[in-house]
């Protein structure tokens, strides 16, 4: 009972088939083999029909082949088993029929869809698809498809973005199917469907663009080749070209079942008849090697129970309808059967089916090309990956991939700031060289010169905070930035400010204090100054240190909320960036603010009231006034860019590090510039400072010479008597500060 692809070729074969084996006399010896052929047109209806009307006919007949068709031979099988007829199929792979319940006495020589779905999850697996859309036809053989596929994918976590049936819809329906398609971004889709309905998606998937490198078809194996161009009036319909659909599938997969096994000289049937069928085997048909099998299957099958049958007196012919229990001896032999037959190896489990191989298939310049096989009773698959063809050149993804992308200090960015962070403390350090080298210099000697060498200290360690900051992902691991960029960076930063604006600002309230003491004569040594900065850098090391033991700094990623999207790649990328934070930052930032706050404030102070005390090498009130407003209002305006503006790795790098260098240059520059200026003119320190104007209106001229005593055990000077002239009488002498 056949239709379908080829019938003619099957027939063929079959009575082929027929005649080798009425000729071995070690075949059914005894008996002739006849078959009588129906037509069940691949129609419930018509293969019921073919049933009774042979059934009703002369002679018995004692077994079934066929059909090829799902939709004709389960209605079959289901009504054979009440007569106790055995059927064997070679083209119905339906997953309805491994019901054994239902279909007791049903065998078949071609693999069942199950494998099929086997074979396209191990190709899912394989190229690392997870992620799938499922095209079904509805139409019983599909429908059991798609459920014993999606059963599989949810075993195995792939999970089903789209799952649409197609029905008899209008070409609107499939349009909008295209769509749906591409709004879940469905990449890897499997169809269920015939040839027409294939012709028909594909049209629409042209129109709408949805094809190309990103996307993948697996599709049915047994389509006809050259399937596209079967179907003219599928085309007409869809206004579509046969170019469009090609097109539009690309370099689709296939599995389909192993068709021709390899040559034996005791395979049954014979070689020499084996190549004769390989080499017609394009005309006779795909299904044509499982007929063959399934013939073989059944008559040794009836071979083997004529033997048993003789020993208890009884021949095949003995078989009525009616005759259970030699339906259940066929039966066992036809489960005993195994050879090597044209197909490959034949043999049927306890579902009475093969599980054979799977072939994967990838469709290349419009020719299907073999790649690989999978054998579905020991789950491997051999696939030739080197020879798959992709349009992209790779493997398509399931998905857009998603890849998070640090954001990073540029290399130009940091290698511009780092050098010009660099030459800040190149510079620093040839102030610091001119300090001690110029240190008996008069003027450099009344400028405390040793505090001058903190404040350069602090400055260096200050322009070391700012190439710390630049210590990113682009450098080290998260571990490494947390600990440079995070914690060194911050300690470094906050005693390099304490050293620098500390030094500054303790020259002026040792001035304050001598200057501006109405009372007696007040003696400041360079140690007890020294002494108020350990303690102010004690009050730094405090706080870090708690914060470090209590909460510490760690870098964590931050999500900028931003993507990027690269077409060449089909990757969106997420952007984020190592934030330095910990579980109260703001708590703790608050006290090191609070804190540098208090400091600008006194030094703020002490320059205003020092500020008619104009001796220059003694006073740095206008350069604390400068330095206070250089620092206070650049960073805030640098802050508030930086918070304000998204975040960009080389805008904040960039904004801290023009503050670092701007701020610490200046002050060097204005604390020092001056001094080396007055050393130029006066290389030998000949001249002596001069006392411009009073400190104040109530500061009388005896208080400023008795104020002068500036290191101890210096005696004041005497005032000049009434025979000095006025200029003299105007200038002092004063030791170093």
């Amino acid at each position: 009972m056949t239709t379908f692809q080829n019938a003619s070729g099957i027939i063929e074969t079959v009575n082929e088939a027929v005649r080798s084996i009425n000729e071995r006399s070690q075949l059914l010896p005894g008996y002739k083999l006849e078959i009588e052929w129906k037509d069940t047109k691949c129609q419930l209806g018509h293969g019921v029909q073919a049933l009774f009307q042979s059934v009703n006919e002369s002679p018995t007949k004692i077994m079934l082949l066929g059909g090829m068709c799902s939709a004709a031979t389960r209605p079959i099988a289901e009504c054979s088993h009440l007569l106790n007829l055995i059927q064997v199929g070679y083209g119905a792979s339906s997953i309805y029929l491994s019901d054994k319940e239902k279909y007791p006495l049903f065998f078949r020589t071609v693999p069942p869809e199950k494998g099929h779905n086997s074979g396209r999850l191990a190709v899912l697996k394989y190229f690392n698809w997870k992620r799938i859309a499922i095209l079904i036809e509805r139409e019983p053989y599909y429908e059991a498809a798609q459920a014993s596929l999606t059963k599989l994918l949810e075993k195995n976590d792939i999970s089903i973005v789209v799952q649409e049936f197609l029905g008899d819809g209008m070409e609107e329906d499939r349009e909008s199917l295209v769509k749906f398609l591409k709004a879940r971004d469905a990449r890897i889709i499997v169809g269920l469907f015939s040839e027409e309905k294939a012709v028909e998606i594909f049209c629409q998937a042209y129109k709408q663009d949805f094809y190309g490198k990103k996307y993948v078809w697996m599709l049915i194996g047994w389509y006809q080749s050259r399937w596209w161009n079967a179907h003219p009036e599928v085309l007409s319909k869809q206004n579509c070209k046969a170019k469009h659909v090609v097109k539009a599938f690309g370099s689709y997969v296939t599995t389909d079942f192993l068709k021709f096994g390899p040559g034996f000289p005791n395979m049954i049937g014979g070689e020499s008849a084996y190549h004769t069928w390989k080499n017609k085997f394009d005309k006779l048909g795909l299904y044509s090697g499982f007929a063959h099998d399934a013939l073989f299957a059944m008559v040794l099958a009836l071979n083997h129970s004529a033997g048993v049958l003789a020993g208890r007196n009884k021949t095949l012919a003995d078989f009525t309808y009616n005759n259970s229990e030699m339906a259940t001896l066929f039966k066992t032999s036809l489960s005993e059967v195994s050879f090597r037959g044209f197909s490959g190896h034949v043999y049927f489990n306890d579902k009475g089916e093969r599980e054979g191989i799977i072939t994967v298939h990838q469709m290349q310049d419009q020719e299907i090309k073999m790649l690989g096989n999978y054998t579905v009773s020991n789950e491997k698959l051999v696939i030739e990956s080197s020879k798959f063809v992709w349009e992209g050149g790779s493997v398509p993804a399931d998905q857009m991939t998603t890849v998070d992308k640090l954001l990073t200090i540029s290399r130009g960015s940091f290698g511009f700031f780092c050098a010009v962070e660099v030459l800040g403390i190149i510079i620093a350090v040839v102030f610091l060289a001119f300090n001690i080298s110029h240190s008996s210099h008069r003027f450099i000697k009344m400028s405390s010169p040793r505090l001058n060498n903190v404040i350069v200290v602090g400055a260096i360690l200050i322009y070391i905070a700012g190439i710390l900051l630049g210590i990113d992902g682009t450098f080290a691991s998260i571990d490494i930035e947390a600990v440079f960029r995070c914690r060194l960076s911050t300690w470094v930063a906050c005693l390099g400010f304490t050293l620098g604006f500390g030094g500054m600002f303790l020259k002026t309230w040792r001035v304050h204090k001598i200057f501006l003491n109405r009372t007696k004569k007040m003696i400041i040594t360079d140690f007890q100054l020294f002494a108020m900065l350990g303690l102010f850098l004690s009050i730094d090391l405090l706080i870090l240190m708690v914060w470090e033991i209590i909460d510490p700094l760690y870098a964590s990623k931050r999500f900028t909320g931003r993507e990027e999207y690269s077409p060449s790649t089909d990757t969106n990328y997420k952007t984020y960036y190592i934030e330095c934070t910990s579980n109260h930052p703001k708590i703790w930032l608050g006290v090191v603010y609070a804190y540098k706050g208090l400091m600008l404030a006194f030094g703020a102070m002490m320059a205003w009231e020092t500020r008619n005390v104009t001796f220059a090498a003694l006073n740095d009130s206008k350069h604390i006034g400068i330095s206070v407003y250089n620092v206070v209002f650049p960073c805030a305006l640098g802050m508030t860019i930086v918070n304000v503006v998204a975040y960009n790795p080389d805008v904040f790098y960039a904004v801290l590090s023009v503050l670092v260098v701007f701020c610490t240059t200046i002050t060097l520059c204005i604390v020092f510039v001056p001094k080396i200026t007055t050393v130029k003119a006066d290389p030998l320190g000949k001249n002596r400072p001069r006392f411009v104007s009073a400190l104040n209106h109530q500061t009388t001229r005896a208080q400023i010479d008795e104020r002068l005593q500036l290191q101890p055990g210096q005696q004041p000077k005497q005032r000049p008597d009434s025979g000095q002239t006025q200029e003299d009488s105007q200038r002092t002498t004063a030791s170093p500060i």
